[in-house]
């Protein structure tokens, strides 16, 4: 019997695929998946967003939900040019967005983290908070957000309450369009 799902879209160039398995504590404990992913495509343009609610946080799956769909808002914005392609005033508008989606819940029982990648023409912008993983590589180029240092179950960084645009990392860099590239978020 196997816990993991799988989603997998095509679009032109684009391959995404999303792979989510229930960990072995929420298992025993009976406790639903707090894992999101969200793709959007626009054109050549794209955003992918994977978010892990904070089991420790009684609707972490509301947060994790709110996440990905934040990212989504974020990058319909730019796109719509409500919002300008500037590194941190995306990432305030992200816990901006976050916040609002969480339909009047206290956001310190929201918590989930978030990965996500947006690409506009040739420039590749990245968000991290919260454990997990977010790369991107092709060839001899290997960005990658850092790893946190806590060894802790339920004890990460993550949107939260208090949590500012700020406490992201980022990375804007552009893209060499004749090349392919691996976009990596778990």
């Amino acid at each position: 019997y196997s816990h993991m799902t799988s989603y997998e879209e095509q679009h032109g160039d684009y391959h995404f695929i999303a792979v989510s398995d229930i960990g072995i504590n929420h298992r025993l404990k009976g406790l639903p998946n707090q894992d999101s992913v969200l793709f959007h495509y626009s054109g050549e343009n794209f955003m992918l967003a994977v978010s892990d609610g904070v089991g420790s946080c009684k609707m972490a799956e509301l947060g994790s939900n709110a996440a990905v769909a934040a990212a989504k808002n974020v990058f319909s914005a730019i796109k719509a040019n409500n919002l300008a392609m500037e590194i941190t005033e995306i990432a305030n508008q992200l816990v901006l967005e976050w916040k609002g989606l969480l339909q009047n819940n206290n956001p310190d029982d929201c918590c989930a983290t978030l990965k996500a990648a947006m690409k506009f023409g040739n420039q590749m912008m990245l968000f991290s908070i919260g454990d997990g993983l977010l790369s991107v590589s092709s060839g001899e180029l290997q960005i990658t957000a850092p790893q946190e240092s806590c060894f802790f179950s339920n004890h990460t960084m993550c949107l939260h309450s208090a949590v500012m645009g700020s406490d992201f990392w980022t990375s804007v860099f552009s893209l060499d369009l004749s090349i392919p590239y691996v976009v990596f978020a778990c």
